[in-house]
């Protein structure tokens, strides 16, 4: 937590901070790539806000209930899957970004190796995510 309040601290930009927080979560995870997307009001669609890793192959818009990123949106609840191939990648986590209960956004993770998300990941990823909000 002394890193996420560092970054709190250091970062005046918010997609720099976005990208800090995010490159804190690929290492505590061990994913090798993610993306934050932050809900917008007037499109009514989740914006990608901040990418990193081994890949550029994110949407830039997302629509709620709209795959793992909007799903976890919608019903603020983290989704893990594994196994389907989508850009090279077996392995997803989201998790939502959220106020209470207003929804702010969403985390995705993503990994090569099938199975690879643990609960450890999990516990990491919700921690991290819910000190956005």
């Amino acid at each position: 937590m002394d890193r996420l309040q560092r970054l709190y601290e250091e970062r005046s930009a918010i997609k720099d901070f976005l990208a800090g927080v995010l490159d804190l979560l690929l290492e505590l995870t061990g994913a090798v790539d993610g993306g934050v997307y932050l809900f917008d009001v007037e499109s009514d669609e989740l914006e990608l806000a901040a990418s990193s890793g081994e890949s550029s192959a994110f949407a830039a818009h997302v629509k709620r209930g709209e795959g793992a990123v909007g799903s976890t949106f919608s019903e603020l609840r983290w989704l893990r899957s594994s196994g389907a191939d989508r850009h090279g990648f077996r392995s997803e986590l989201s998790v939502p970004v959220r106020r209470g209960p207003v929804r702010i956004g969403a985390v995705l993770l993503r990994h090569k190796k099938r199975d690879f998300f643990d609960e450890a990941a999990v516990r990491a990823a919700r921690t991290i995510s819910s000190q956005l909000g």
